[in-house]
């Protein structure tokens, strides 16, 4: 059967909020029957796709925000889960089907994301994200640090926090890595060549090119 392409004019906000023709879509049986109908193609389009027609939405950040989360303890089992539940209340357990990423944000610096099926993706909002920071900081022992059976997501997850150091599943302090941190902490490292370059001062020198 050929799908019919539509003009739907439909934008899903910054703050998730769904619009159609300006107006703002209100009823949450609706918007969880758009939502599970959307997808992202490989060109960054966002298309609601039912068996007989398709049409275009306009997605100003991320289709979802992500507004809650849970700890959830399996009987037997010494670590957590932890659950992300979506605007549309939908859950999804952290790991590699449903990984945390960042992008690069000029005004916030990193903003987390999670990657969602159909090319899809929804922004963690900054109580959630604080709130992340508090449980996955400290294990059982007290240890700061990321705890992840997955290393290379928990890898991911270190690059984006805004901290000098980061220790990975209990990883050891190494005394020659370069010390530092940032915001209230302050700006440049101590230890190795990092710390060297602080003591180092750059010259220009200029010349006559004959």
């Amino acid at each position: 059967m050929t799908q019919k392409l539509e003009e739907f004019e439909i934008n899903i906000a910054s703050d998730g909020r769904w619009f159609h023709q300006g107006g703002e879509i209100k009823r949450p049986a609706i918007i969880k029957l758009f939502a599970s109908v959307l997808s992202r193609d490989e060109n960054g389009r966002y298309w609601l796709t039912t068996p007989v027609e398709k049409g275009e939405v306009t997605v100003e950040d991320a289709p979802f925000i992500i507004i809650g989360l849970n700890s959830i303890h399996d009987v037997g089992e010494e670590n957590s889960r932890l659950e992300m539940v979506d605007n549309v209340d939908r859950h999804f357990i952290l790991g590699s089907e449903y990984p945390i990423f960042f992008k690069k944000d000029e005004k916030q610096g990193q903003t987390p994301y999670l990657r969602l099926n159909d090319g899809l993706t929804a922004k963690i909002t900054r109580p959630v994200y604080y709130q992340l920071m508090d449980m996955v900081t400290h294990n059982s022992k007290g240890e700061m640090g990321v705890w992840s059976a997955d290393e290379a997501r928990a890898m991911s997850f270190a690059r984006g926090m805004r901290t000098g150091q980061v220790s990975i599943n209990g990883g050891p302090f190494n005394i020659s890595a370069p010390f530092g941190g940032y915001k209230m902490s302050g700006n440049g490292r101590e230890l190795g060549l990092h710390g060297l370059e602080e003591f180092l001062e750059i010259k220009s020198i200029q010349h006559p090119v004959e």
